[in-house]
Parts: C-alpha cells; sequence; structure tokens
C-alpha cells in the first residue's frame, strides 16, 4: 500500500491525492457519502484528545489487547498500585475509550458500514478500513486519527489521536509499546519514519443514530 500522505505542492497533485484516499477506503467512504453514518464533529473530537491526554497524564501503561478505561485505571492505580502497573491499553483501546468520553453510546463498524454489523471495540486495523474516512495532511485537525503501518508493508499496526499540528512537525497520543505507556510524541512528517510508518489521516466515522453526544441537549 502507498502512503496515504506525500507533500503535494500544486492543485493536480492535492486532486490525485484526493483520489487516493478515497480509493483506501472505498466503504467507509461510500457509506459516509450516502449519509449511512455519522463523521464526528469538531467539538466531539476535541473532547475525545483532552480525554486521550488525560491517559498522558495519568502514566497509563501499554497493553497489547488492554481496553482498560481510564476511570477504571485510576481506581485500580489507587487501590492497588501494583495490579494498576500491570494492566494497560492498546493504541486502539485509547482512541475508542477516548471517542466513547465524547460519545457515551459510541458504536463501531465491525465491517464495511453497508453491511450494518458493529461491534463495541475494534482493532487499529478495522478503525482505518472501516470506521475512518480519510484526511489529507493539509486538513488534519486535533482529534483526528493517524494511524501506523509495518514499514512498506499494508499491516495497519496502531493508530493514535493527533494532538496538535505546527508547521512539519504533526503530535500524536498513542499507546506506545516500545515506551510502555501512552505518550504524547511528535512526528516530522517530511521526515524518513514518516514515510516508512506512517499510513494516512482519517476522520472518525461511527453508526448513525447509535452514539449519543455528551454534550447533547436533552
Amino acid at each position: 500500500m502507498t502512503c496515504w500522505l506525500r507533500r503535494r505542492t500544486d492543485a493536480a497533485s492535492v486532486a490525485a491525492l484526493v483520489a487516493v484516499l478515497m480509493a483506501a477506503m472505498p466503504a467507509a467512504a461510500s457509506a459516509a457519502e450516502a449519509g449511512a453514518v455519522e463523521t464526528v464533529s469538531a467539538q466531539q473530537a476535541l473532547a475525545a484528545l483532552e480525554e486521550a491526554l488525560r491517559y498522558v497524564e495519568a502514566g497509563v501503561p501499554y497493553q497489547l489487547g488492554g481496553k482498560i478505561t481510564l476511570e477504571e485505571y485510576l481506581a485500580l492505580k489507587e487501590e492497588d498500585p501494583e495490579a494498576a502497573a500491570a494492566r494497560g491499553v492498546d493504541a486502539s483501546g485509547v482512541v475508542v475509550n477516548a471517542y466513547r468520553a465524547a460519545l457515551p453510546d459510541l458504536t463501531l463498524f465491525a465491517g464495511p458500514p453497508e453491511q450494518g454489523r458493529t461491534t463495541t471495540y475494534v482493532t487499529s486495523e478495522a478503525l482505518f478500513r472501516y470506521n475512518t474516512v480519510p484526511v489529507p495532511l493539509e486538513q488534519a485537525q486535533p482529534g483526528d486519527l493517524l494511524f501506523f503501518r509495518s514499514p512498506g508493508g499494508d499491516s495497519i499496526t496502531g493508530v493514535g489521536v493527533v494532538s496538535a499540528v505546527s508547521g512539519r512537525i504533526i503530535r500524536v497520543v498513542v499507546a506506545s509499546a516500545s515506551r510502555g505507556r501512552v505518550v504524547d510524541i511528535g512526528i516530522d512528517t517530511q521526515g524518513d519514519y514518516w514515510a516508512r510508518n506512517v499510513a494516512g489521516l482519517g476522520r472518525l466515522i461511527y453508526h448513525a443514530g447509535a452514539a449519543t453526544p455528551a454534550t447533547a441537549a436533552p
């Protein structure tokens, strides 16, 4: 799979990039166009980012397959610090938990949205394939999702929440296996790591009619 994001400077290149992005996730994009799903708002994305940053502040450990919520972790840490140190969350777990703080009834797609199969938690791969619409780097906003891939391969290996974009540096909250905890890291979008390891950016979509914003009026 070709990396979604490359530096483009002219209108033709941008148009070509959009075409590539839409082809990368055809099921999610077509479903969104048909009105079968909802795309998160900027307000919901910021609320999710705030929750993700709380994972960083709390030092929540990384754990493969871990889905512990921040509240569960903090309660366990107070009761039994050693037990808390053995618990944690993985990359997709942080993303789903953070967005569920903004959308308490968040329901995600287990497969192509048009099939209507939903679930509570999904992997980074499923987030990429079925639960986001592509976003060009130039349009990246806090709360968008950044996907990591195996170097030179098609496998999606992780996902993080964009916390800031400043010039060529994009910051991402991610549960890092190498660092052993949830961290807020900066990545040079013109660097070798970006070219090798970043699959692209996406904006979360969810099952329409299932998720109710935490800030919605009664």
